[in-house]
């Protein structure tokens, strides 16, 4: 699966932990991929960001979903 991407024409979300984004700098985020609609969101707190911020982060994902289209290229 390391190898895996995401195709650009498919937009990606992803949730960054304050602690971890250098590692994210540094080596890059597997999940993020050159789609002008692709977001990455950084968020204080540990790895389980999903149990500190769930109301926001379905709110985020929501509107994620509500504001991308998937291109058929």
């Amino acid at each position: 699966m390391q190898s895996v991407k995401l195709p650009d024409n498919i937009p990606s979300l992803s949730f960054i932990s304050t602690l971890n984004v250098n590692d994210y700098l540094n080596f890059g985020n597997p999940y993020f991929n050159m789609s002008k609609n692709s977001v990455a969101v950084k968020m204080n707190g540990h790895h389980f960001l999903h149990w500190i911020h769930p109301q926001i982060m379905s709110s985020i994902m929501i509107n994620f979903i509500r504001s991308t289209r998937i291109s058929s290229e």
